[in-house]
């Protein structure tokens, strides 16, 4: 007999920890949630007002998400920027070719040791007949078997256009000049002539620029013009960014859901109250005590303004009569009692 209190007692000491270890468990997800809204909220403003219904939480919590989101696409992007701009390189200008490997055209190795003192075993010749030679000069280029190329300052234009991963460094030298040849009896009016037809075609007409426009420079690209020139800009478009929208929106509208379907919920138990959509109820479906308190409210108040006019009313005046058609705006609790046999009447529209 002595045995069963052990036994009870063991049982509410098993029940006692475990309630003891819900109530931590509880205490702990309550805890990381404040800490998790906390750390949200401080990022957007809204750790100062918190939000007590659920569907205002789901619409701050998408907003927190999008601003996280927004913030890490303009540091990033940031990053980019000032990562390109400060992009440090060994060959900057035409003196840093001194001791570097250079490619360049095969006829070209020449003037560039005789006028510029550039060694011929820094020079890497290639050929340049087609446009596989040019390919073969840029991948020479990436693949770190020389340092720069030097070459026609429109094709490396060009290379720098479509190429992200070149850029042009320091300005155009070792300028050369090139000609028409005509046969010798050509007279001087026709040569003359053709010479005109050039200037007019590159100064008056602009022909000449819009074919370098044309089928050298490619317009709309994100790469540097040069290694100081910067990162043409792009404009971000709405389409680009329109899932964070989308996510917003969609929030918005989940929390309406919630809000709407909470409210019904209440509305159909009977617990919400001064609400816009509750029914109104007669005076006698009141609480019997809050309709005595009305009327000794309201038979104090006349008789202090008796005694201010000087005169005392009838006994009969101060009772407040209770009309049955009178409607107000009352509580929805069902379990409240009513007035008397009134209380089973249904309410008459005011």
């Amino acid at each position: 007999g002595k045995q069963q209190p052990s036994s009870a007692s063991g049982e509410s000491s098993g029940q006692g920890s475990q309630l003891t270890m819900w109530q931590r468990v509880r205490d702990m997800y309550h805890a990381f949630g404040d800490c998790f809204w906390e750390t949200g909220g401080q990022m957007v403003g809204a750790a100062g007002s918190e939000p007590s219904s659920l569907a205002a939480r789901v619409v701050v919590v998408a907003y927190a998400l999008m601003i996280v989101i927004m913030m890490a696409l303009f540091t990033a992007n940031t990053a980019a920027q000032v990562t390109t701009k400060t992009l440090s390189t060994v060959i900057k200008t035409r003196a840093d070719l001194q001791g570097r490997r250079a490619c360049t055209w095969e006829a070209w190795v020449d003037p560039l040791v005789n006028l510029y003192g550039l060694q011929p075993d820094e020079l890497l010749a290639m050929p340049w007949e087609s446009k596989a030679d040019e390919a073969a000069m840029l991948s020479a280029l990436k693949a770190g078997e020389c340092d720069a190329i030097v070459l026609a300052e429109a094709l490396l234009e060009y290379f720098n256009s479509v190429d992200c991963d070149v850029y042009l460094a320091g300005t155009g030298f070792y300028c050369t000049y090139l000609a028409f040849g005509f046969p010798k009896e050509t007279p001087n009016t026709e040569v003359l002539a053709f010479s005109e037809s050039l200037v007019k075609l590159d100064v008056q007409d602009q022909l000449l620029e819009s074919l370098i426009e044309k089928f050298i420079v490619v317009a709309n690209t994100p790469c540097t013009d040069s290694l100081t020139g910067g990162v043409q800009s792009e404009v971000v478009e709405f389409t680009q960014v329109s899932g964070l929208w989308i996510i917003l929106a969609s929030a918005m509208a989940l929390g309406c859901a919630i809000l709407f379907i909470k409210t019904c919920l209440l509305v159909a138990h009977g617990r919400l109250r001064g609400s816009a959509c509750c029914r109104p109820r007669c005076t006698h479906d009141l609480p019997r005590k809050q309709q005595q308190q009305g009327q000794g409210q309201q038979q104090l108040e006349e008789q202090e303004q008796a005694v201010k006019l000087g005169h005392a009313p009838a006994a009969s005046a101060l009772l407040p009569a209770i009309a049955p058609s009178a409607c107000v705006r009352g509580s929805l609790d069902g379990a409240s009692p009513g007035l008397g046999s009134r209380r089973h009447q249904p309410p008459l529209s005011a």
